[in-house]
C-alpha cells in the first residue's frame, strides 16, 4: 500500500506530465500520473485526513507542495 490510504504532497514536477509524490503514511516517494496518456492518478486532499476531494489534479494545477490522495485513474490497487 504505497500511500498507506491517505495524504500525501507533490514534492516535484517531472517531465512528461507526471509529479513525485511523498506520501504522509509510508515516507516513500513515487511517481504519478497528471494527464499524461489522457490520466489522472491523484485528486487534491482535503487537508483534514478525512474527506477527499473529487478535484483532478492535472499538468496545469499541479504544483510543489500541494496535498494529494488518490484519483480516478489510480491503477494499481492499495498499492
Amino acid at each position: 500500500d504505497w500511500d498507506g490510504g491517505g495524504e500525501g504532497v507533490i514534492v516535484k514536477r517531472l517531465p512528461r506530465e507526471t509529479v513525485l509524490v511523498k506520501w504522509d503514511m509510508r515516507e516513500v516517494q513515487f511517481r504519478y500520473r497528471i494527464g499524461r496518456d489522457g490520466a489522472h492518478d491523484l485528486v487534491l486532499a482535503s487537508g483534514d485526513g478525512q474527506v477527499a476531494s473529487d478535484v483532478i489534479v492535472t499538468a496545469k494545477s499541479a504544483q510543489e507542495g500541494i496535498r494529494v490522495r488518490r484519483g480516478p485513474d489510480w491503477k494499481w490497487g492499495d498499492r
